[in-house]
């Protein structure tokens, strides 16, 4: 495993390590091997190594260094800043800006569905049914991690970044983290990301609780590795409501 000294080593730094709740580990700090300030991300994941360096280099100009071999990102130590309230008018900025994503990258991988139709009985019996319907709908490169944190401006332009969960599905399975965790499922802030977004084809209820159900167990396998119970009550409020559908569906 790569040490903070390694890396000063490495890149002729003086990084400081950023403490967040996460498997990865990340640095910030002055370089003179790239003569600027770098920010350093070590990933415990191949897959999400990938997914970030691809998408990073396709998307931006950030990237500095890859290493495959030590799961290793450099990129360029940018001066973003957090957004401030969530209001319609922002909430309709981050849809145009993930918009933005969905054409001009190649993903790194695919995402096959099948294994999560397994996830509940109720599901499994209609497993035809969400597969024909999904289907028809068009797949798209998803960012993989859509929420308030990963938006941010960068001189006055607002931007979405971290991209190590990037991969090819269905564009409505990024916005159920975003709904509940970061708009709370406020009507007029979803209308008004939808409408900055543009148009798209709606999914059907079933398939749509069918993601709802999956990104609930993501959330669930999370917080078991590292404790976090508000974004606990997030994923019990998304087995809340899928719930009630498959109660109102069986009335």
């Amino acid at each position: 495993m790569l040490t903070n000294t390694d890396l000063n080593h490495r890149f002729a730094a003086q990084l400081i390590a950023i403490p967040h709740q996460s498997l990865n580990r990340a640095f910030v700090g002055p370089s003179d091997h790239f003569e600027q300030s770098i920010f350093v991300k070590v990933f415990a994941s191949q897959a999400k190594w990938r997914a970030e360096t691809s998408m990073t280099a396709q998307l931006t100009d950030w990237l500095l260094d890859a290493d495959e071999q030590t799961l290793l990102l450099v990129r360029q130590d940018l001066p973003f800043s957090a957004i401030g309230e969530m209001t319609s008018e922002l909430a309709f900025a981050m849809g145009r800006v993930f918009d933005g994503i969905k054409t001009p990258v190649q993903p790194s991988n695919r995402q096959d569905f099948s294994a999560g139709a397994e996830i509940g009985t109720w599901f499994a019996d209609r497993q035809a049914e969400i597969t024909a319907q999904l289907a028809a709908m068009p797949l798209v490169v998803r960012h993989g991690d859509v929420g308030r944190r990963n938006y941010v401006f960068l001189h006055g332009q607002l931007t979405l970044i971290d991209y190590e969960r990037a991969q090819l599905g269905w564009v409505q399975q990024d916005w159920i983290k975003l709904f509940y965790q970061d708009f709370h499922s406020d009507a007029d802030l979803i209308q008004a990301f939808t409408d900055g977004y543009g148009k798209i084809s709606m999914m059907p209820q079933l398939s749509w609780y069918y993601c709802v159900y999956g990104t609930a167990l993501g959330i669930l396998a999370y917080v078991h590795k590292v404790p976090d119970p508000e974004f606990l009550a997030v994923g019990q409020r998304m087995l809340h409501d899928v719930n009630d559908y498959i109660q109102q569906s069986e009335d």
